[in-house]
């Protein structure tokens, strides 16, 4: 038995690769804050569209001809609830306009596996340009196993280069957690698809929709398909030729083997996804421990700053009192220096009065003495 190629880790680039190509889908609603809406519709998408076979593949109840019905416009294909079986039970295909949509009978129907198998090989041989979409469902949130058998047994048995999964009926609550491409969920389905699908073919484009009551129980009922789905099928899905002489037969042979050995791996996908749950939850209260010791060192880095800033300010104005008080002090010495000066000027000047009364006293009394008496009052 061969089993897939991505049987070991999936690497991270091919996970945010396939995030890109995430593209929630919700029937039946409009507006609200839906962002999943584009314009045009199904009629006019399809007209500017080159002609292509429109294959849909998938196991009984996933609502694959719900899908092609709403698609087309018109009852087409036989849908609702047929128990014990599928209530496609052969290849069926239609010309619609220049497109051709084909229906399959699914591969885990154990009464009809052969035929389903000689079917989809017919489907697989018609020639021409292709889109290929598996519809699958979902179990408690998880992949089936009969669903990766089914896509791994169909991309063996041809050479398909591109295709797209529709996680079709999804309830609400796994819609809501798989709507967006990086929450927890959606890397955690991601991780199970990549891991247990061929490596040698393009990364899908994954579109999970939501479960539409309105379609619940109904059998052959027609409801168009929302905008999103209807581009998502027809404008983002790439297409491929695929010429009949390349397509080898469907070989179901190995299905039990092949379904076990794909549960055992799923099991270990979900394991290694536990795994990173735990993980990532240690991670987180790791990061919020250095978070509020990084929250303590910045408040005490805060309280450091502010005490060195006020540091600073005291030491700028004890600076600036002592060039302050240095300022007084040199005026005061200026001002003594000046009364000094003006002290001396006043001494010097009255030593000389002084040393020149003293000498006109000496001329007086030399006159005087020498009997010049009759000038001295002229002297004085």
């Amino acid at each position: 038995m061969t089993m897939p190629k991505r049987a070991g880790a999936v690497q991270a680039s091919s996970l945010a690769v396939l995030f890109m190509t995430w593209a929630p889908v919700v029937s039946g609603m409009s507006g609200s804050g839906w962002t999943w809406f584009f314009k045009g519709s199904a009629p006019q998408m399809l007209a500017e569209a080159e002609p292509t076979n429109f294959l849909f593949v998938g196991n009984p109840g996933t609502g694959k001809s719900t899908i092609l019905n709403g698609l087309i416009g018109e009852l087409t294909f036989q849908s609702g609830i047929s128990y014990g079986e599928g209530m496609t039970y052969r290849f069926d295909q239609v010309k619609h306009g220049k497109h051709t949509f084909m229906d399959t009978p699914g591969l885990s129907d154990m009464k009809r596996r052969e035929a389903a198998a000689e079917a989809i090989t017919e489907a697989l041989k018609q020639d021409g340009r292709y889109k290929i979409f598996f519809v699958i469902t979902l179990q408690n949130g998880r992949v089936r196993p009969e669903d990766v058998t089914t896509m791994n047994l169909v991309l063996d048995a041809a050479p398909i280069t591109h295709y797209a999964i529709i996680i079709n009926q999804m309830p609400q609550r796994e819609f809501e957690e798989l709507k967006s491409d990086t929450s927890p969920a959606s890397g955690h389905l991601a991780r199970s698809l990549l891991a247990t699908l061929p490596s040698d073919k393009a990364i899908p484009l994954i579109c999970p929709v939501a479960r539409d009551s309105a379609l619940e129980g109904a059998d052959n009922k027609v409801k168009p398909l929302p905008e999103a789905l209807v581009k998502f099928i027809v404008q983002k899905t790439r297409g491929m030729e695929i010429r009949s002489q390349d397509v080898q037969q469907v070989r179901v042979n190995e299905w039990d083997e092949k379904v076990q050995g794909l549960e055992e791996q799923l099991s270990s996908v979900q394991a290694n996804n536990q795994h990173l749950i735990r993980a990532q939850k240690d991670s987180e209260e790791t990061n919020k421990a250095l978070q509020t010791q990084l929250q303590r060192v910045q408040k005490d880095s805060e309280e450091t700053r502010k005490e060195l800033q006020a540091q600073v300010r005291r030491a700028q104005q004890d600076q600036e009192r002592e060039a302050q008080g240095t300022r007084q002090l040199e005026q005061v010495v200026s001002s003594l220096e000046q009364q000094y000066r003006f002290m001396v000027q006043q001494l010097r000047k009255k030593s000389e009065e002084s040393e020149k009364h003293m000498l006109a006293s000496v001329a007086i009394g030399g006159l005087a003495a020498l009997g010049f008496p009759a000038i001295l009052p002229f002297v004085r």
